[in-house]
């Protein structure tokens, strides 16, 4: 009797253990603005819906640009911290570049954003302010398609 009650516990356990890997990894995840927007304005009329999400993809090809601009001064930055001998103006340099791009693109996003809330109502624009606290930048750049190598990744020189 001990022994069916113990295998009986046993599989439940599994079984909860199985449900709770399986929900974890099988959950959809909202990355990139059309996800977190396209969740937010759900009860929305589908003509305001629209509105908003046409202003997140304007936002989105605008920061693009800059977006790379930021990656490659990063990258370039990053080179000149490791090259021998260190060149700490021109590091500080890139450093500013990017912080400089960053706020450009911080810019841009608050002024589109901007622009959207005066053509939304008081309860559209509590749904607009949800939607952009759960973003980050990299939210406005990347959509759920996108693909995410494209992502900002520092390539290294090979130490030797």
């Amino acid at each position: 009797m001990k022994r069916r009650i113990f295998l009986t516990v046993s599989i439940l356990l599994n079984l909860l253990f199985a449900g709770g890997l399986a929900g974890y990894f099988l959950r959809p995840t909202l990355s990139g603005w059309d996800s977190i927007v396209g969740e937010a304005v759900k009860p929305l009329p589908p003509v305001r819906q629209q509105i908003i999400t046409a202003a997140f993809e304007n936002i989105h090809r605008n920061v693009q640009g800059l977006y790379q601009e930021s990656c490659a001064a990063r990258d370039d930055a990053a080179k000149l911290l490791s090259a021998e001998p260190f060149d700490k103006p021109a590091y500080l340099a890139k450093v500013e570049r990017v912080q400089e791009v960053r706020r450009q693109m911080g810019m841009k996003i608050g002024t589109e954003l901007g622009n959207l809330a005066d053509r939304l109502t008081p309860p559209e624009r509590d749904i607009l302010a949800d939607a952009t606290r759960r973003m980050t930048m990299r939210d406005y750049v990347f959509n759920s398609a996108d693909d995410k190598k494209k992502n900002c990744e520092i390539k290294m020189p090979a130490s030797n």
